[in-house]
């Protein structure tokens, strides 16, 4: 074993507690025991008809989806095109490398650490079966029916229970549950007699998929946004099915509902923003609760409770606060281009406003809009989920406003100044991230994000990649990857693995002396890093000739410390100058007191100038960064403009 290898199972030994040490132990040799006799049946054997959430007979979709989704029988993953009719279920087709056939408890992901795992473990979630549904479901193609009915029967040949990669993780399988619940919906199988024997292997697989979930369900450190897609997943299934449980599936029934139900307030602060403290999981999340009250809702009797639609109206709220009022949005922490619901998207922002418009009609709440976006966006999210009922009458105008979101740690402002500047600032404090290794944040502490009249010009850089390259991972989720400051190159966390933190509640960002009105926003916010030394950063914004102030100061024994300030630019801009041109017309005018150097695509003797637009995909841009000793106040002004 990697010395590497060593030190990272020491660390992450050194997160657990004592229960979760027991509870791991106590999970592996459940693992071990596994296999298909010893499954429990959850619906009965002899049901073949599910219960639809989605409205069949209803359903918008014409010839004109057509054009987004794949032409022929293929899967598109990560830039790769694959049969679907002859698919491999053990080869990883981007890296080209081929998983063992062993049952689960032989296979570990650690050993894989070097591995982006997700491409292989996408492809057991099963959704390009439901673009490929959906395509049948507007062309009626025949052979098209039997080439999807083939490939189902084709996964659950030739991935037996509990073997191979498609079984590894409880967090996938119960995403391939929600694929089969919009497969059987979408294809209308109870009215399909030939497809009676296909059903009945699908709810034996879906007996096992249950059981295999319950068994292994992601607990404490994980107990994030994988537990939520579980239990979500066995919720749907189980309600699509409520009439045809047995005893056992109705008491499993009732009490995934009351998890579920509990879990929607211990995961997300009353003022909507999910612990995980990042951007993609916001909306995972978001999504998965909000799957959950959908199908609540048109399934039977309705089990939630006012105060979880209330919980998750203010999780919409927030997620539409990272959004300035043309679509452009906040990209803090991590975000892969998963998509709770398995249907095809022209791009990931197309995602989110699609999904905005879903919370707005399923919360009637018209202020979940994005309206200053272009017109003619093809929503097909909405018109699967609502057939008829869609789309929203009433709509909002764009944002003007500030709001703090005191728990969630976040202070946002739109707003228009006395040149019509449409204005867009939000600021990252707030808890570090969930639980003890905060997968999924990045040490951007103090951080911000500006836009001005649809223009992003100070960004998050994003994500990249989670495992296949661990240097621009490091990158990527580093403070020096931020609009922030960091000390002696330290981030806010200490770092290990690829996915984990040494984390603790002391881990935040505090915000003091907010105070805001029409003509300006003031606050300031105090982060500290692992050595003590304390980042105090004041924000001030004048509205209504836009003034943005930013000044740094630090509390630390040694003042011989350096730090690093970095400002990360869109790449459609440049820094010249002492100006970053928005238009012909207008430029933003940069005073500071330190000497503010550009640099893009550099990777000696650190990284810096890099953005990742979306997962997998990464491009040069332009950062401001300078050096400095933290005896020096850092004191940087912004203001908007003409260009004489």
């Amino acid at each position: 074993m990697k010395l590497k290898d060593i030190l990272w199972r020491f660390n992450r030994l050194k997160s657990m507690n004592f229960f979760e040490v027991l509870y791991r132990f106590k999970t592996q040799l459940v693992v071990k025991r596994l296999n298909a006799k010893k499954v429990k049946d959850y619906i009965k054997k002899d049901s073949y008809e599910i219960n639809y959430f989605l409205a069949i007979d209803e359903l918008q979709l014409d010839e004109e989806y057509l054009q987004f989704l794949p032409k022929d029988f293929v899967l598109r993953l990560y830039g790769v095109n694959i049969e679907i009719t002859e698919i491999d279920w053990n080869l990883d087709y981007v890296d080209n490398f081929t998983y063992p056939e062993q049952h689960v408890s032989k296979i570990s992901l650690s050993d894989y650490s070097d591995r982006e795992v997700k491409n292989i473990l996408e492809m057991h979630r099963l959704h390009f079966m439901v673009d490929q549904s959906i395509r049948y479901y507007i062309t009626k193609d025949s052979k098209l029916f039997e080439k999807i009915i083939n490939s189902l029967e084709s996964w659950i040949e030739n991935n037996p229970f509990p073997y191979g990669m498609g079984w590894v993780s409880p967090t996938i399988v119960s995403k391939r549950l929600i694929s089969f619940v919009f497969i059987w919906n979408i294809l209308n199988l109870n009215k399909r007699p030939e497809t009676k024997k296909l059903r009945k292997k699908l709810i034996a697989t879906f007996n096992e998929h249950i059981h295999y979930v319950l068994k292994t369900l992601s607990q404490y450190s994980s107990a994030n946004n994988h537990l939520t897609a579980e239990l979500v997943g066995i919720f749907s299934i189980l309600k699509s099915f409520s009439s045809s449980l047995t005893q056992v599936g109705s008491n499993t029934y009732l009490k995934i509902y009351e998890k579920i139900e509990a879990l929607i307030i211990q995961q997300n602060f009353p003022d909507g923003k999910n612990k995980e403290c990042g951007f993609g999981y916001q909306y995972q999340v978001t999504d998965w609760f909000f799957l959950a009250g959908l199908i609540d809702k048109k399934i039977g009797d309705s089990l939630f409770s006012d105060s979880y639609f209330s919980r998750l109206k203010n999780m919409f709220r927030f997620f539409r606060s990272s959004f300035d009022n043309y679509g452009n949005f906040f990209d803090y922490g991590d975000r892969d281009n998963f998509h709770v619901l398995p249907i095809q998207f022209e791009s990931s922002q197309s995602a989110f406003i699609q999904f905005l418009e879903s919370g707005a009609k399923f919360l009637n709440d018209p202020s979940l809009i994005i309206t200053g976006i272009e017109k003619g966006l093809f929503d097909f999210r909405n018109r699967i989920l609502f057939g008829n009922d869609y789309p929203v009458e009433k709509r909002c105008k764009n944002h003007i406003q500030t709001k703090y979101f005191e728990k969630g740690g976040h202070v946002v402002s739109w707003f228009q100044d006395n040149q019509g500047n449409d204005i867009y600032f939000n600021f990252r404090s707030g808890f570090f991230g969930y639980l003890s290794i905060a997968a999924h944040s990045h040490s951007d502490l103090n951080s911000f994000y500006l836009s001005i009249n649809g223009q992003p010009v100070f960004i998050d850089p994003g994500t990249y990649c989670y495992r296949k390259d661990p240097d621009f991972r490091n990158y990527f989720r580093s403070a020096l990857a931020h609009n922030t400051i960091s000390i002696d190159k330290q981030n806010h966390a200490k770092a290990y693995g690829y996915n984990h933190w040494h984390n603790n509640k002391k881990i935040k960002g505090i915000i003091s002396e907010f105070s805001n009105n029409k003509s300006q926003l003031y606050f300031k916010s105090t982060c500290r890093f692992p050595d003590g030394t304390q980042h105090i950063r004041h924000i001030n914004i004048i509205k209504d000739y836009f003034k943005l102030s930013i000044i740094d100061d630090f509390i630390s024994n040694k003042k011989e410390k350096m730090g690093i300030f970095s400002l990360h630019l869109h790449p459609k801009l440049k820094f010249r100058e002492n100006k970053i041109f928005l238009s012909s017309e207008r430029y933003i005018k940069v005073v500071s007191n330190q000497r503010l150097k550009a640099a893009s695509g550099v990777n000696e003797p650190i990284k810096t100038g890099w953005y990742s637009p979306d997962f997998s995909e990464i491009e040069e841009t332009e950062t401001l960064h300078s050096e400095f000793t933290i005896n020096n106040e850092v004191k940087t002004i912004f203001t908007i403009e003409e260009n004489q």
